[in-house]
């Protein structure tokens, strides 16, 4: 079991260069200080590695927020397994993971670029860039148009997390998780959209280049569920 406690919003360049991340910050801004509980999951690859299951991760977490609207209303009652219904990644291949939402909209979540650091004593950090693709669907309820085309929308992020372990033993002392947490998930101008989602500001992101515009800063929690 993963809890996660939002604590933190920056956005260092004000909100002229936030572009679609506003809808993000908006969101976020309504779950500052809420615990969130999911779950996550490890197994391992065909060549022994332990990496986490992100199609069962990203359900358990979605299912939170969208509860059983990606249920096809035949007598599902877990919400977490209809949106697991809905992913498709390959855990010999983690890095690329998609997702076909019932309202049409398709994501692909690409990781680019991973890395580890081990630190003295019970600590470890992970630094993980990826980007979200989505491609939203045509409503039904428009006009036919040959030109028409899925509109598509790119995110650049960042997810930096620290952990910090203690034995069970000193957990049980103290009645807390046996793994404790903080994490950063910071967002980017996508320069390949800057002319079409910035507008006129995109000129002035060029000061941005390598630096969020949008961070958001979580406590973590995990404990083991019951046995």
């Amino acid at each position: 079991d993963v809890y996660t406690s939002l604590y933190d919003i920056q956005v260092p360049f004000g909100d002229e260069l936030l572009g679609d991340y506003r809808g993000i910050r908006d969101r976020a801004s309504q779950e500052v200080g809420k615990v969130v509980r999911a779950q996550r999951r490890y197994v391992r690859s065909a060549q022994g590695k332990l990496v986490n299951d992100r199609k069962f991760s990203y359900a358990s977490l979605a299912a939170v927020y969208l509860g059983q609207e990606q249920c096809d209303g035949e007598g599902d009652d877990d919400a977490a397994a209809c949106i697991e219904r809905r992913i498709r990644w390959d855990v010999n291949d983690p890095a690329v993971m998609e997702v076909s939402y019932k309202s049409g909209t398709n994501l692909r979540l690409q990781t680019t670029r991973r890395s580890q650091e081990i630190e003295e004593g019970s600590a470890f950090s992970t630094s993980e860039y990826y980007q979200e693709t989505f491609e939203k669907a045509i409503s039904s309820t428009q006009d036919y148009d040959l030109r028409q085309q899925p509109s598509t929308e790119v995110r650049a992020a960042q997810k930096f997390t620290k952990y910090k372990f203690r034995t069970e033993e000193a957990a049980a002392r103290t009645g807390g998780p046996v793994i404790v947490g903080t994490q950063v998930v910071s967002y980017f101008v996508n320069a390949m959209d800057n002319e079409k989602v910035w507008g006129d500001a995109a000129a002035k992101s060029l000061r941005t280049l390598g630096k969020p515009v949008l961070q958001l800063s979580s406590k973590l929690a995990f404990e083991r569920p019951p046995q």
